[in-house]
């Protein structure tokens, strides 16, 4: 199915935690996790995401984001009023976002840029992997 004109597919960012310590392969992701977990998959829907130049503070003072990334833009796909960013954080992390494109403007995103991507604690999706945990 091809989305109507404007629009584009809305895609999630997908991490695995194995131990509340250890992190993501992203780096420490702040999420609500299920209780008992000690293994889970973290998804961040690409809309959830906001990408700011590297050039603001990294930690704004009067934010709730929780979760900042810095990267570089590896792929932009402009749609009519939508792009969609993928950033690439290290070797093997990639998150997306969508932003629309007067943002993408605005931003002046292009391949290779350095990108700040940021997400709130309740956009992180925890899902529990260890079998324990879901019963």
């Amino acid at each position: 199915m091809v989305p109507p004109a404007g629009r584009q597919k809305r895609t999630d960012s997908t991490f695995v935690s194995r131990g509340h310590d250890s992190g993501t392969d992203a780096g420490p992701i702040v999420a609500l996790v299920p209780e008992g977990a000690r293994e889970v998959r973290i998804t961040v829907r690409s809309d959830s995401v906001i990408l700011t130049a590297p050039s603001q503070p990294s930690e704004p003072p009067e934010t709730s984001l929780r979760n900042r990334f810095s990267g570089t833009i590896e792929r932009l796909e402009s749609g009519d009023a939508i792009t969609r960013v993928t950033i690439r954080l290290d070797d093997d992390c990639t998150v997306q976002a969508l932003v629309t494109k007067t943002s993408a403007d605005r931003l002046e995103l292009e391949d290779g840029k350095r990108i700040l991507a940021a997400f709130k604690a309740t956009a992180a999706r925890a899902i529990a992997l260890d079998a324990d945990a879901r019963e």
